[in-house]
């Protein structure tokens, strides 16, 4: 609108009344714009207080999509706010695209960057959720850390109370779900003289390794079947 205005008065008078006729066509097409992107925003707002995550989801993606557009920058609360209510919503790949998005554009804002940190840390928790509900121990290890640490990052900018109860719960109730679901086998390998199958005091213990004999064929396969070495007292923990 400003540039419209000081255009104006670098024009001849026979050419202002022309062109003031045209801006006066343009300018409500530009604050059309302008209201269309705050009522989204606000309607996205309604929506979350409402509950329907999935349509603030829509409609701050319109608004984000609207500034990209328009080559506009892009206000690190949209992204933030974007991220939030796709999490919400169950979209995890997108919300953890709009939040990670929302810590590149939010450098200077440190309240800012650790709430989309701790929503980061809520998606992975998710996923430390489902994986150990399919008994991916490893998978649930991995996103146990990856929840952790957003936590972590969160609670030491700003000490945000939401990541330090969330550090409690990951702590309190994943990693003892993890614990749970591991099988331990543990044992001890020693040179049994007499054949009893018990620990005599003139037997000694080995040193060597006990390996899962998947293939139950007697031999050790290094490719496919996992071993573990004992220590000096011939003692051993898979």
């Amino acid at each position: 609108i400003a540039f419209f205005l000081i255009l104006i008065e670098f024009i001849t008078p026979s050419s202002r009344k022309e062109f003031r006729k045209l801006s006066i066509r343009i300018l409500p097409f530009f604050l059309l714009i302008s209201c269309l992107k705050q009522e989204n925003v606000k309607q996205a707002e309604m929506e979350m207080e409402n509950g329907n995550a999935s349509e603030a989801a829509r409609l701050y993606s319109l608004e984000i999509n609207a500034s990209e557009e328009g080559s506009k920058p892009v206000d690190p609360k949209l992204y933030l706010n974007a991220g939030l209510s796709h999490l919400q919503a169950g979209m995890h790949t997108k919300a953890e695209k709009f939040l990670n998005m929302s810590l590149e554009h939010s450098l200077e804002s440190p309240s800012l960057q650790s709430m989309a940190l701790n929503a980061l840390g809520n998606i992975y928790y998710k996923k430390t959720s489902d994986f150990l509900g399919i008994q991916n121990i490893q998978e649930a290890k991995k996103a146990w850390q990856k929840a952790f640490n957003f936590y972590n990052s969160a609670l030491e900018l700003d000490g945000n109370a939401n990541a330090k109860a969330n550090i409690q719960l990951l702590n309190g109730q994943i990693e003892q779900k993890i614990k749970s679901l591991i099988t331990t086998i543990r044992g001890k390998v020693w040179r049994d003289i007499d054949g009893d199958g018990m620990i005599q005091q003139n037997e000694p213990p080995l040193r060597g390794f006990v390996f899962w004999d998947k293939d139950n064929n007697g031999e050790f396969n290094a490719t496919s079947e996992p071993r573990v070495d004992t220590n000096e007292n011939g003692d051993f923990l898979f």
